[in-house]
């Protein structure tokens, strides 16, 4: 109890970290287990956010949900499904961007595998207990299941561009369950997450088992979704969570697409490329522009501004294959 007093006092006093430190004191002098709410708290990370970031009483709307809360009236809920985000924006953004400089190290520049540290950091955050800090009799334990799935949907992608296809297969069934909060929402966006998910899962399994056709129709389902996605926010507020996310679906329906493309010529298949080809991937390639125009720095995860698309032996698919490989 008194942990939870210092807690809720740390978010309504200039002198957080004063509270900050009595409420750690507590949890070390006490013989009851730290409560999972508030673990976050006394990790490194998590103690540098909290004491460095401007504390808020009101939820961030967004464009799409990426974390639930569970109690809108408690405070310290409310910094936690902050502190989500915050991870989530972290990961995405060094998914996107890898090479930046490091936010806990200057000296060093950001690669996937710091992606994949802050995704850890959120799964060990969407499992908490359902106590608030005014202190609740029941100890049942929640799950932020919106977190999770997107955390998945970060996690695959992280995995997939460390060419690492053994060691999280497991969450191959998680993305494909949105959660019902994300399935009932306008936004396609989680479905085409999800299509665009399943094309290029289907061409990078080993013993390819799904043919080529399918594998395009199944691109051409998670572009239509993309492209209402970007129609339904273009009239919104940019939410940068949203954009990253639309941009990494760019990315695989473009790898998908380029790769496929590269296999018919590698087994001698050289005709003229089809309207259908070239018609697909133009459209792919519109709506990197069109998510570029909003965030630019994170343009060249796909390509470079001044590419031209014509149907020349599909150099522009080579360069693209070329350009996102040696990021």
């Amino acid at each position: 109890m008194e942990l939870h007093r210092s807690c809720s006092k740390l978010l309504n006093c200039d002198r957080h970290l004063y509270y900050l430190g009595l409420a750690k004191l507590s949890s070390t002098n006490s013989c009851d287990a730290i409560p999972t709410r508030l673990k976050w708290l006394f990790t490194p990370y998590g103690y540098k956010f909290f004491i460095s970031h401007k504390f808020t009483k009101e939820v961030k709307n967004r464009n799409l949900p990426f974390s639930s809360i569970g109690n809108i009236i408690d405070p310290l809920a409310i910094q936690m499904k902050i502190y989500r985000e915050h991870l989530l924006e972290m990961a995405m953004q060094i998914l996107v961007s890898p090479g930046q400089k490091s936010e806990t190290n200057q000296d060093k520049k950001t690669d996937i595998n710091d992606a994949l540290k802050y995704i850890e950091l959120l799964r060990d955050n969407v499992v908490v207990d359902a106590r608030t800090v005014f202190g609740a009799s029941h100890e049942q334990n929640c799950q932020d299941l919106v977190a999770q799935w997107w955390s998945t949907f970060v996690a695959i992608a992280c995995h997939w561009l460390l060419d690492d296809e053994t060691n999280f297969e497991h969450l191959y069934k998680k993305i494909e369950l949105i959660p019902e909060t994300l399935a009932v929402l306008n936004d396609p966006l989680p479905k085409a997450i999800v299509a665009a998910f399943i094309a290029r899962k289907d061409y990078l399994i080993s013993d390819r088992k799904v043919a080529p056709r399918k594998i395009l129709q199944q691109c051409d389902y998670a572009s239509h979704l993309l492209a209402d996605s970007l129609t339904l926010t273009s009239c919104k507020k940019k939410d940068n969570l949203v954009l990253l996310a639309q941009l990494v679906v760019c990315d695989w329906l473009l790898e998908t697409r380029t790769s496929l493309w590269e296999d018919s010529v590698d087994d001698g298949l050289k005709a003229p490329v089809s309207n259908y080809v070239l018609t697909t991937f133009q459209a792919d390639l519109s709506s990197v522009r069109s998510i570029a125009e909003h965030i630019p720095h994170f343009f060249p995860f796909v390509m470079s501004d001044h590419l031209s698309f014509s149907d020349e032996d599909m150099e522009e698919l080579l360069y693209y294959k070329r350009t996102t490989d040696a990021i």
